[in-house]
């Protein structure tokens, strides 16, 4: 109703995640996530929109670090999740959820929250609700410092990258490197 009011267009889709999970092999936070992409990918080509804006912010960037952290990481993971990735941008992500829903609050405009979010059914929400209080009473800050860090981070693993790019390009020839080099 809220974008009906306003003419603004609305896209909504719905998927069996259980189904697609067990088929798939997956968990279904995982099945769930690529589920998400898939339509929004879909209804970006469909409508030919040039970019896909998520409203991820600091405190899911902080839950993919902890999450990657507890799983085993490198660079990559420990980057947390990235402002752009193909078509997607991640406007809010230097934000907190507090921040965002403080905005919709004072602005009045109304947004849904899945309810599942609420209940400890799955690793994020372990860490969303146990880990990341206890983490924010040592520092209040902590958000903020997740931020930071793994913008740089970020910016460590493109410039390896860079590197590794580089030297793969001067000394990679006939399907082998050159040990002397």
């Amino acid at each position: 109703s809220f974008c009906r009011e306003r003419g603004i267009a609305l896209y909504s889709g719905a998927g069996d995640v259980a189904a697609y999970a067990g088929a798939a092999g997956l968990g279904t936070e995982e099945a769930a996530r690529r589920m998400r992409y898939d339509f929004l990918n879909k209804t970006a080509e469909k409508i030919n929109a040039k970019r896909i804006a998520t409203a991820h912010t600091a405190d899911d960037n902080a839950e993919t670090v902890l999450l990657n952290l507890t799983r085993g990481a490198g660079l990559s993971g420990l980057g947390g999740i990235p402002p752009k990735r193909g078509i997607v941008i991640r406007p809010m992500l230097t934000l907190t959820r507090k921040d965002v829903i403080a905005y919709l609050t004072n602005r009045g405009i109304p947004y849904i929250e899945d309810s599942t979010n609420a209940l400890d059914i799955c690793s994020r929400n372990v860490i969303r609700h146990r880990v990341i209080p206890v983490l924010r009473e040592l520092n209040p800050r902590f958000l903020e410092h997740v931020s930071v860090t793994t913008s740089l981070i970020r910016e460590d693993d493109e410039y390896i990258n860079d590197i590794a790019e580089a030297y793969i390009s001067k000394h990679y020839r006939d399907r082998s490197f050159n040990a002397a080099a």
